[in-house]
């Protein structure tokens, strides 16, 4: 199995200067169910909340749970940066027997941000390979080579290279100030990153389509395909792109967003899409009815 995996947590704190309000992330959430759906068929949606936000929102998840769209995990309520870290769990889910891991590979993601075709083909390019880290960048504002919301790792080496069987072990060997806003891509940068980058040892694909391409490794891949074609696709000739066998248009998939991990989503082009498959979010929207204030706009 694999899984993709969020972090929401803060309900009732008051909003930061930069950030959307607290409703805009569970929109988000709805929303990236439904696209995950369509570009991660078989794929779980995996959430770490805290526990203010869970007991608001306790029908929600379990509804969601219900019908098999997520999987929520419950945290003491943390700093900022370190509730953002919650992202890498599914490093440390194992199977009963606390050995084998119980998802073969997991992406970390943002809530504000949605998924698109040419995401989810440079996804299924590293899954089939052998490497155990994936990175990508696709703006000159992504200037480091670990974005927190662009980023997946196979369970197994993500524990063997950063020597941590836990979620604890790990804060607990690699000290950091999480209050500080940053200190989460500090830690992915400064610690995950060289443990899969070092020279004569990699073991990640990194697609650095736009931003940060500061790297000698063997897994670095990139194309041009934004000068010259849709800014948010691949030419028909370009060796990126792949065909997923989805029964969705990738054009339509891929208009959603400016580009792969942009924060927010064009409200037209997704509305249309999703409405498009209307037919297959039914038990989604049961799960939303109880709060029609946060999601009626996503049913009519």
């Amino acid at each position: 199995m694999k899984a993709i995996s969020y972090s929401l947590f803060g309900y009732g704190k008051p909003k930061a200067d930069n950030c959307f309000s607290f409703n805009s992330y569970l929109e988000g959430l709805a929303v990236n169910l439904r696209i995950n759906r369509l570009l991660y068929p078989g794929w779980d949606n995996y959430l770490v909340t805290d526990k203010p936000t869970a007991e608001k929102f306790a029908g929600l998840f379990a509804a969601y749970n219900w019908a098999d769209a997520l999987e929520a995990e419950v945290k003491e309520t943390a700093p900022l940066c370190e509730a953002m870290l919650w992202r890498l769990l599914p490093a440390f889910d194992v199977e009963e027997d606390g050995i084998g891991s119980h998802y073969s590979h997991f992406i970390c993601r943002d809530l504000d941000s949605v998924a698109t075709y040419r995401e989810a083909q440079a996804v299924q390019q590293w899954v089939d390979s052998e490497a155990g880290a994936h990175a990508i960048t696709d703006s000159i504002s992504h200037s480091i080579a670990m974005m927190g919301g662009m980023i997946g790792f196979t369970p197994q080496s993500f524990r063997e290279r950063v020597r941590a069987e836990s979620f604890e072990e790990l804060l607990a060997k690699y000290k950091l100030d999480f209050s500080r806003k940053g200190s989460d891509q500090d830690f992915l940068n400064r610690v995950v990153y060289p443990r899969y980058a070092k020279k004569g040892e990699e073991s990640i694909i990194q697609h650095y389509f736009k931003g940060y391409s500061q790297t000698w490794l063997h897994g670095f891949t990139r194309c041009d395909c934004w000068l010259y074609a849709d800014a948010t696709g691949h030419k028909g000739d370009c060796p990126l792109n792949i065909d997923l066998g989805l029964d969705i248009d990738p054009h339509d998939a891929n208009c959603i967003s400016e580009h792969i991990g942009a924060a927010g989503f064009n409200h037209l082009q997704t509305m249309n899409l999703i409405r498009k498959y209307n037919d297959r979010f039914e038990d989604l929207i049961e799960a939303e009815q109880a709060h029609p204030e946060i999601f009626s706009w996503l049913w009519t």
